[in-house]
């Protein structure tokens, strides 16, 4: 996670939620349960929790927050999830879509906010940008059409590239459409591309081995 745009991106995020929150009980403590995937970055952690004082919402004050991470085990986050909406929490915040699925499935009474979602809409997580209605908002990176920027950014670089080999989580939803866009790219641009899908961290290991194995870049 790149620090200064994640940091923006849950100060927006958390700001979305503030003002319903201010119109309440000044004296009430507000309970905000953190949903990471991979495990917390501190920089960042440190970056959301400055930007919530700033918002007049301080850490052992007027909130509390509670951080769950399933350390890269996406199968974890329905019971982490679980566990913070059993905790009492007002306000969830999902790191990006895989914990947001986990926080829509288990809190749908309770506020969401992700803090970055590669495409919310093809998820059905929300209806759409501009009214995402129910219980979700945040903010989205669109990123299948990102994803093939990328491969003709790949090709003007090295433009005598006509294979590739394509590392992708097959265990997010949103990472379907990003491997379909770049299927679709790699015709236009006369790349074969070979698909690596992988579900978690130990799969990494086998998947670069078979990357090694078959040379699947050439030129």
């Amino acid at each position: 996670m790149k620090t200064p745009r994640a940091a923006a991106a849950l100060i927006v995020a958390l700001g979305l939620v503030s003002i319903p929150l201010i119109t309440e009980a000044e004296q009430k403590v507000y309970k905000i349960g953190f949903l990471w995937g991979l495990p917390p970055n501190a920089e960042s952690t440190a970056a959301f929790e400055k930007g919530l004082a700033d918002l007049g919402w301080i850490d052992g004050k007027n909130i509390v927050i509670e951080h769950r991470s399933a350390d890269g085990h996406f199968d974890r986050l329905a019971g982490l999830c679980a566990e913070l909406v059993g905790s009492g929490v007002d306000l969830i915040v999902a790191l990006s879509a895989p914990e947001t699925l986990a926080a829509k499935q288990t809190a749908s009474s309770i506020p969401i906010v992700f803090v970055v979602h590669g495409d919310p809409v093809y998820t059905g997580d929300i209806q759409s940008l501009a009214h995402p209605g129910g219980n979700i908002t945040g903010l989205s990176q669109m990123h299948p059409e990102l994803s093939g920027k990328q491969l003709g950014l790949l090709k003007e670089i090295a433009p005598h590239v006509n294979r590739a080999a394509v590392v992708w989580n097959a265990g997010v939803a949103t990472k379907y459409a990003d491997w379909e866009y770049l299927r679709s790219g790699s015709r236009t641009l006369n790349i074969a591309l070979q698909s690596f899908p992988v579900y978690n961290p130990e799969d990494f290991d086998g998947a670069f081995a078979a990357i090694r194995d078959q040379h699947p870049t050439e030129c």
